[in-house]
């Protein structure tokens, strides 16, 4: 019975993820640039809502590359936050990665010799 309704149950968990990352993204963006959250973001990027789609979809696939969507038949909450964990860690350093290959005006880099 569970496996018949796992497509949908895990759909489910992956839209929950599209919203909260785009919901944290956002948030965080008012509160880290004082309301100005947009017009930093167009003055960062060219298409900045095509930057919010590609960071929410590497979240998910970070994720999934994790095995955080897959069923268990032994489930244990060590294993989760370890793996979800080693996602953040991962989405962490592919974000500094892209932030610094980018050169955006408004992120500080170490100085160059």
């Amino acid at each position: 019975m569970i496996r018949r309704y796992w497509i949908g149950f895990r759909l489910l968990l992956m839209a929950a993820d599209v919203l909260a990352v785009s919901i944290a993204v956002v948030f965080l963006s008012f509160l880290f640039l004082d309301g100005s959250a947009a017009l930093a973001w167009r003055n960062a990027l060219p298409q900045p809502a095509l930057a919010l789609i590609s960071y929410v979809v590497a979240w998910v696939a970070v994720l999934a590359a994790h095995g955080l969507y897959r069923p268990r038949a032994r489930f244990a909450v060590s294993t989760e936050i370890l793996a979800a964990v080693r996602a953040t860690i991962v989405m962490a350093l592919i974000t500094f990665a892209a932030l610094y290959v980018l050169h955006l005006p408004d992120v500080s880099r170490a100085a160059r010799s």
